[in-house]
């Protein structure tokens, strides 16, 4: 069985598996919008910050053996070696079979292959799946809190910060 591994977005090649992967309703939800992106305005978004933008890298998760796209990740550098995790989603039928752990710790490798020597991410004290991933992958959860309004519950969370040292 060959190994699952990141493929990085460098063009709209595979725009339209990013965006169908970003209107899955668990996408759309823990990224803090009530609908799903609107198409063209997405494709800008992501021409300009994640294309265009060599400190932004969107990763897509391919099946090493059917080439499939199954999910997607991203960090964006920030300064001198420190990066932060900007988010995961998989499709519903490759979600609670290991995988987000599995996307998460490839993301930490591909970090350290960039030269990353810190990340972090935050993540919602109610978001228990990517939690778990963040702990397989080795971050460690830290004090540092933020209340944000999640308007698709209608209440705040409160989003912990987890770290790793690369």
């Amino acid at each position: 069985m060959n190994k699952d591994y990141l493929d990085e977005l460098k063009s709209l090649e595979l725009y339209e598996e990013f965006y169908r992967l970003k209107c899955q309703k668990d996408s759309v939800i823990w990224s803090g919008f009530e609908k799903e992106p609107d198409k063209e305005s997405f494709k800008e978004y992501v021409i300009k910050n994640l294309i265009e933008n060599p400190k932004n890298h969107l990763f897509l998760l391919r099946d090493g053996s059917k080439n499939d796209v199954m999910g997607y990740c991203q960090f964006n550098e920030e300064s001198d070696g420190v990066c932060e995790g900007r988010g995961s989603g998989l499709f519903k039928q490759y979600q609670g079979c290991g995988l987000a752990s599995v996307m998460d710790t490839l993301l930490v490798e591909k970090a350290r292959e960039y030269g990353m020597k810190y990340m972090y991410a935050w993540c919602s004290e109610k978001n228990i799946v990517s939690m778990r991933a963040l702990i397989d992958a080795g971050f460690k959860k830290t004090e540092k809190t933020e209340t944000r309004h999640m308007s698709v519950f209608n209440e705040n969370h409160t989003f912990y910060m987890w770290e790793i040292y690369l």
